[in-house]
């Protein structure tokens, strides 16, 4: 996948995810860097779970919305790592800003998130600068069910 070459003319496009949009949000995961999820199977029904932010009709980013009240969680933003710069930090708002709103559409009252600091070093700064307070921290853990 190459990234549109002309940024400032590009529109960043939002979708909920589609129903057989599984192999694709795992391809934009191993594209942001994560690590494999052995025997994880992302081929079922992911309908509504996730945003999808197509630039050009090329799916390059994408985000999980986990609503939840009164606490929303936002999970797993993905923008493969050969992004621009400029384009990433325009993905990554539009995705943010989008998960936000559909979380409070759902009611939520808040929304927690972990983000990976190497990967999204400005995003702490960024997330301060419109609101965001440092909750907790501590490592995240996955256990399948």
């Amino acid at each position: 996948m190459s990234p549109p070459t002309v940024l400032n003319s590009s529109k960043v496009h939002l979708r909920y995810s589609l129903p057989s949009d599984g192999p694709l949000l795992y391809r934009l995961y191993l594209d942001s860097g994560k690590s494999p999820l052995e025997g994880i199977d992302w081929t079922g029904d992911v309908g509504g779970y996730w945003i999808v932010a197509e630039v050009d009709g090329v799916a390059m980013g994408c985000i999980q919305v986990c609503p939840s009240l009164p606490i929303a969680r936002v999970e797993l933003l993905c923008v493969p790592v050969d992004v621009p710069y400029r384009l990433k930090a325009r993905l990554v708002s539009k995705l943010t800003d989008m998960a936000k709103v559909v979380c409070r559409k759902l009611g939520a009252q808040a929304i927690s998130y972990v983000f990976h600091p190497t990967r999204y070093k400005d995003w702490p700064r960024i997330a301060q600068r419109r609101g965001a307070v440092k909750w907790a921290s501590g490592d995240m853990y996955l256990m399948k069910v």
